[in-house]
């Protein structure tokens, strides 16, 4: 099975942030950082932050993930970064749809991704994922990536 990644266009962009940002307050919620009640509005004030020139944004790429077939499977959306003080490509957010999940996409995506980003000449990818994710952590483990930090929390009382 082949996995591509092409660039998003903007009405890919759109109908993806709309349901992005639903999934995104929903990790902030299971993670324990947002109120379930607060947690739309949260999300998508982040997103105004990070993109206030929506897909026009400069220094993010966003990516469709399809199949051989063509037929999309996921999105993926990288954004650049500094770290030591060089700019890195920095995997902001990973989607494959839940009927294509657990068939390698994101693996094969990623790849790509990591192949565009090189070529552009970043010297390396970060990303951040969510503690309760332990099947993304393990995929990117998988992929090499290493753990560089790690906020740790526990209730007092």
């Amino acid at each position: 099975m082949v996995t591509h990644i092409t660039p998003m266009t903007e009405d890919e962009f759109i109908a993806h942030f709309a349901e992005s940002i639903k999934g995104y307050a929903k990790d902030k919620v299971a993670s324990g950082n947002w109120a379930e009640a607060d947690a739309l509005d949260l999300a998508q004030k982040e997103i105004d932050n990070l993109l206030p020139q929506g897909f026009a944004t400069p220094e993010h790429w966003f990516f469709t993930v399809r199949d051989d077939s063509a037929q999309k499977v996921g999105a993926i959306w990288i954004s650049l970064r500094e770290q030591g003080g060089r700019k890195i490509a920095w995997l902001t957010d990973i989607v494959v749809l839940p009927k294509f999940q657990r068939q390698g996409h994101a693996k094969r995506a990623l790849a790509a991704a990591e192949q565009v980003m090189a070529a552009a000449g970043l010297p390396g990818m970060g990303l951040h994922v969510f503690g309760h994710n332990t099947g993304a952590q393990a995929l990117y483990a998988s992929l090499g990536y290493a753990v560089t930090n790690v906020n740790m929390f526990k209730p007092l009382g």
